[in-house]
């Protein structure tokens, strides 16, 4: 089945908007992919912020206990409240951010236990300080105080270095999946960057490639057209073009063939009616040229069978009649040249129009025209 000219059209141009509106959808679908990565590389961003935070806040609290133990001053203990107050908060933040399958989670979770055990441990060293300095305002240290042996075994110390060595697995762990994300960041830039370029190449190539097709096409058959009506203009009339494409251009081709033939026909039905009228006319010059021929005959019988007896007027009268036969046929000759004007060739020839008009003159006039002579040289 072949396609018409304008389905051709349409179907190029619905092929390159397709491809552009793959371009289109496959430059969507990857930065889709580069938003998501880019929001992972910024949650991690935020999350390893929170967790410096979080544990900056339990540094300040363990600073503040430990200056209280020191030195037992209330003002020390701001950090320690504070922070107590804020903690809390932060490690359900920093929970909802991470999914509960994650190993971070995990680990968050056994910081926070952690730091419960810590708080646990440090609120009882603090109520025993106060008590201590209650009963003697000049404590110093842990004397007086019941679980001065706790404090003396590190155990706060140790529980502080394994959050410590947690907050620092996490960190690590979030550097790393921000930097294989930060990867496949720029991994999926590259890739838009190539996909676009290569799908944006591929459709204006196939683009191109159709158009030049159709143009070819086009301008083909048309030079075929424009050769026909120039051949058709230089009198060929049987030439025709061959057009098997059955579209739009097919149809035109086959109206300049039917018009060819049509010309080709009329012009032949005129060349054999011209060839008919020519006989015709040859027929008719010779059908009036015979009865003018005998009238010169006779004319010429009787001068030779009167001899010198003719009178003279009779002489003149068929010499005049003579000379009107042989203008008559010059007429004749002349309306069968004038048939045949354009269908033969005609040769240039020189003519004495000062003669020509002095016999026009003799032949029109009905009675003698005295005194009239055409001047040599007429004025333009």
């Amino acid at each position: 089945m072949k396609l018409k000219l304008s389905t051709k059209l349409f179907a190029g141009f619905l092929v390159i908007s397709a491809l552009f509106a793959l371009v289109v959808f496959v430059n969507y679908q990857l930065s889709r992919q580069v938003l998501r990565n880019s929001e992972r590389v910024q949650a991690s961003q935020i999350i390893t912020a929170e967790a410096s935070t979080l544990f900056r806040n339990i540094i300040d609290m363990e600073s503040g206990f430990r200056g209280f133990m020191l030195i037992g001053s209330e003002a020390v203990l701001q950090p320690y409240y504070k922070g107590e107050q804020e903690l809390l908060k932060q490690f359900a933040n920093l929970r909802s951010q991470i999914a509960l399958d994650d190993p971070q989670y995990a680990r968050i979770q056994r910081t926070q236990r952690l730091y419960q055990q810590w708080s646990a441990y440090s609120h009882l060293l603090i109520s025993e300080k106060r008590e201590a300095r209650r009963r003697n305002p000049n404590q110093i240290g842990m004397e007086g105080m019941a679980h001065r042996q706790l404090a003396e075994s590190l155990t706060g110390k140790q529980i502080m270095d394994q959050i410590r060595v947690l907050f620092a697995g996490f960190e690590r762990t979030e550097l790393a999946d921000r930097d294989k994300v930060r990867q496949k960041l720029e991994d999926s830039i590259r890739q838009t960057r190539l996909i676009s370029i290569i799908v944006t190449v591929l459709a204006i190539g196939i683009g191109l490639l159709w158009a030049s097709y159709i143009t070819r096409l086009i301008a083909h058959r048309i030079d075929m057209m424009v050769g026909l009506s120039t051949q058709i203009a230089t009198g060929d009339y049987n030439t025709r073009i061959q057009d098997t494409s059955q579209d739009e251009l097919t149809e035109l081709a086959d109206s300049l063939n039917v018009m060819a033939r049509t010309i080709d026909s009329t012009i032949t039905q005129l060349e054999r009616r011209n060839q008919e009228l020519d006989q015709f006319a040859y027929v008719v010059s010779h059908d009036l040229k015979a009865p003018l021929r005998g009238i010169e005959s006779a004319s010429r019988w009787i001068e030779e069978d009167m001899g010198k007896d003719v009178p003279d007027h009779i002489r003149e009268f068929l010499m005049l009649m003579r000379t009107r036969v042989h203008r008559m046929e010059n007429l004749i000759s002349g309306i069968l040249d004038l048939a045949r004007i354009g269908r033969t060739k005609q040769a240039d020839e020189r003519i004495n129009v000062r003669e020509l008009l002095n016999e026009i003159v003799d032949s029109l006039a009905p009675r003698p025209v005295s005194g009239w002579n055409c001047p040599r040289i007429c004025p333009p």
